[in-house]
């Protein structure tokens, strides 16, 4: 029972480390992409220009998508949850900023730069307004402060839930506050749009590579550019200022799980005004179901997404779905539920038969000793020193069954905590105590059974009967 609880527990972590440690804020989720349109590079161009337009198209979208939110929520049977436009970008932070997950050799999304800086790459998440003002109020901080385009200002998620490759643990995203820089829009050769890129240096040993920036020019560019990689210098580039305001250990309900990645949090309006150049945001809309029904919700939601961004939109998609968390929880949940169901069936057919056993020991060893029992009467043993003796004999049985049991099992559950926690980081080790009292709570009541019925038994027989039919 012990490590059948042991299992159940650790079982459970893992599946929370699957999901991504967060619970998602709606029972169904729309997510829709826009499809984003290149510049061919015919014309001369430079990285504020190409910024300026990226930021225009950025601030449209999130129009379109607060239409697109009021419109799904307007359905029958769905009640809004908030929503969230979400991309990566590169970032540049100084180094008492980063946190230490940035050190790890392992982490594929940003490390140290020369300078001592750290290079990485950010989820910049910016969600409706009201969900992020009640976020901020839960922070103690005022929402107001993060809605000037001028001076932009970020709550960062100092934690998030991964794989630092070796295991899944909650990693250290950010240690402090301070200005980071986004390195938005870059052109090459005053032409082609090209990506700012941020990769880990070669080297020869075993100390953590040294990261450098790049560019690569994008897919617009001439066949002998299109994807020529390129060093920072070769192209004209704009960074802009971004103060990581405050820090927060958990990322609000909306955004849902949060991979091994830095997340900072802004209000959907700055987007109006402030979008660092960022493009092809994914919107996600969460929704609850009036009644319950999450299925019917998500094709209701299907069908009016599609009608929205089919008739309205003047962007064509570049894909649509919807998730339904609910089914998803339980698909994931699904082959705990099957591995914690066969343990606990396999650990109730051997506790069965562990009480038959008891049961069949104690009452044998009772009957077998009714001459022995008979003698002790005969010599003037009362009935209830008769019972004291036996309970004493049964509670030493108990004993010295229940604590070697109570200690391996532990062993086993120490066992298992180890195993588990080679894939899973900041678990703690714990004894299910339900299940300890459930084991010690059956074996006695199976050893008072057993008592009774023995003790039963030999009250049956008079001394006299007793010793006659031991002679036989």
């Amino acid at each position: 029972l012990m490590t059948a609880g042991s299992l159940n527990t650790f079982l459970g972590s893992l599946v929370g480390a699957v999901s991504g440690g967060n619970a998602s804020a709606g029972e169904v989720a729309v997510v829709v992409q826009l499809d984003q349109t290149n510049e061919n590079g015919s014309e001369r161009t430079t990285a504020n220009e190409q910024l300026v337009r990226d930021n225009e198209r950025f601030a449209e979208e999130a129009r379109i998508f607060t239409d697109a939110y009021d419109r799904l929520s307007g359905a029958s049977n769905a009640e809004g949850q908030g929503w969230k436009l979400t991309t990566s970008a590169p970032l540049i932070v100084p180094h008492n900023v980063a946190g230490s997950m940035y050190r790890s050799a392992d982490l594929q999304t940003g490390g140290e730069l020369a300078d001592g800086d750290y290079a990485l790459y950010a989820q910049m998440s910016y969600i409706d307004d009201a969900s992020f003002d009640e976020y901020a109020r839960s922070l103690g901080l005022d929402p107001s402060e993060y809605y000037d385009p001028e001076h932009p200002r970020a709550i960062g998620v100092s934690r998030c839930y991964g794989n630092d490759g070796s295991r899944y643990q909650l990693m250290e995203a950010l240690q402090g506050t301070g200005e980071a820089q986004v390195l938005s829009s870059a052109v090459y050769q005053d032409r082609y749009p090209a990506h700012i890129t941020m990769q880990p240096e070669a080297t020869s040993n075993n100390e953590a590579a040294k990261w450098s920036i790049g560019a690569v020019a994008s897919s617009v560019a001439a066949d002998d550019i299109e994807g020529k990689m390129l060093a920072l210098d070769e192209v004209d580039y704009v960074s802009t200022g971004l103060d990581i305001a405050a820090l927060a250990e958990e990322p609000p309900a909306v955004l849902g799980k949060v991979g091994d990645h830095l997340c900072l949090v802004m209000p959907v309006s700055l987007a109006q005004g402030q979008a660092f150049g960022l493009t092809a945001p994914a919107f996600a809309g969460e929704f609850d179901s009036r009644d319950g029904d999450h299925a019917a919700l998500a094709e209701e939601l299907a069908k009016s997404s599609t009608t929205f961004f089919s008739e309205e939109c003047p962007y064509d998609l570049a894909f649509s779905a919807y998730n339904d968390h609910i089914e998803e929880r339980e698909s994931v949940q699904m082959m705990a539920t099957i591995v914690n169901v066969f343990c606990l069936l396999f650990t109730v057919i051997l506790a069965l038969i562990a009480l038959a056993n008891v049961f069949n020991t104690i009452t044998n060893s009772l009957i077998l000793r009714r001459r022995e029992f008979a003698v002790m009467k005969s010599i003037g043993m009362s009935n209830k020193q008769f019972r004291r003796m036996i309970m004493n004999e049964c509670m030493s049985f108990g004993i010295a069954g229940l604590i070697p049991g109570l200690i391996v099992s532990a062993g086993i559950s120490y066992l298992l905590y180890l195993v588990v926690g080679e894939s899973l980081g900041g678990l703690t080790f714990t004894l299910p105590w339900g299940y300890v009292v459930l084991a010690i709570g059956m074996t006695a009541v199976a050893m008072a059974a057993s008592v009774a019925y023995g003790m039963h038994r030999c009250k049956a027989d008079n001394v006299v009967e007793a010793l006659r039919a031991d002679s036989i």
